[in-house]
């Protein structure tokens, strides 16, 4: 029996962790201007529905506004980012037919950091997550919610990859000790 993938890139041994999009009240910030225009054109619709020119161009400001609203909700619904046991990937949907996805693996991280910035940021409790690879590249998970938790998700990961090959090490250097006492060098 096959594992069901979530992402195309997918390994079939890798285990998914976390998936997560923006945070929702990002969907409102970029579609507010949409929202507003909505609003108006309904009103402008009703208020000034005998007065000619004045329908048709608020219909089409009504449409557009709505067309405007599920553009900002295809690209938020788009916008993922995955937690795996090996990776983290941020598939970012750019516009309605261009999207990027990057990823850092989890030993090649070196630093992760959280923050939360604004009053919206603050009160919805949502901000960005910066993670700094061994290459000049970076990643950042933008506008996802509670960035503190998803910090330590990632750091916990790290640190119990490191762990498992950091075992390894001190047995490696323990039997390296051992041998050296009783006299017999070896070098791997």
């Amino acid at each position: 029996m096959t594992k069901k993938l979530v992402f195309s890139t997918q390994n079939e041994d890798e285990i998914i962790i976390k998936v997560a999009n923006r945070h929702p009240i990002t969907l409102i910030r970029d579609a507010i201007g949409s929202i507003i225009l909505f609003v108006l054109s309904f009103s402008a619709m009703l208020i000034f529905f005998y007065v000619p020119y004045v329908l048709p161009l608020a219909f089409l400001v009504f449409v557009f506004s709505i067309i405007g609203f599920f553009y900002s909700y295809f690209t938020w619904s788009k916008d993922k980012y995955i937690i795996t046991d090996q990776r983290i990937v941020d598939m970012d949907q750019q516009t309605l037919f261009a999207k990027s996805q990057k990823e850092a693996f989890l030993d090649k991280i070196q630093d992760v950091v959280s923050e939360t910035k604004g009053f919206l940021g603050a009160i919805f409790k949502y901000g960005n997550v910066d993670i700094q690879t061994a290459s000049e590249t970076s990643l950042t998970l933008d506008d996802i919610a509670d960035p503190d938790r998803v910090q330590k998700i990632i750091s916990n990961l790290i640190r119990n990859g490191k762990d498992k090959d950091g075992g390894d090490l001190i047995q490696k250097m323990t039997e390296m000790i051992r041998n050296a006492v009783k006299g017999e060098e070896t070098i791997n």
